[in-house]
């Protein structure tokens, strides 16, 4: 069974996102920064995370999982904050993150994507 690593610091996103990933099989972990999500990635075969975060955010995450030669794959999602979401996520995207998805997402696009980045380390 996949194991999917979930880092936001919104409560509801994480229970949204475990409810949905369990429901259709997946084992989920939590964590709620970025600094407390890369200490429990040995073993994930996927990483969603937010990319605006208190302590170590997302963005912070890819950047330091890539200087590590971590080739799990990253679903990074923004809600946005200050700027246009868009511009966190482009980010994202350059720091090799799967995919980037908006806040708020529709649930089966990103069941569709978790399958399909998953199915891109086999």
């Amino acid at each position: 069974m996949p194991r999917i690593l979930l880092i936001d610091d919104d409560a509801a996103v994480l229970g949204t996102l475990r409810t949905l990933l369990q429901k259709a099989g997946y084992e989920t972990i939590e964590a709620t920064d970025g600094r407390e999500g890369r200490r429990m990635l040995d073993g994930i075969d996927l990483v969603i995370t937010d990319l605006l975060m208190p302590e170590v955010d997302g963005v912070d995450l890819l950047g330091l999982m890539r200087k590590e030669g971590r080739t799990v794959p990253v679903i990074a999602m923004s809600g946005g904050g200050r700027v246009d979401p868009r511009s966190y996520l482009e980010v994202a995207k350059a720091l090799g993150a799967y995919a980037a998805l908006s806040k708020p997402f529709d649930l089966d696009v990103m069941l569709a994507t978790v399958r399909e980045a998953l199915a891109s380390r086999a």
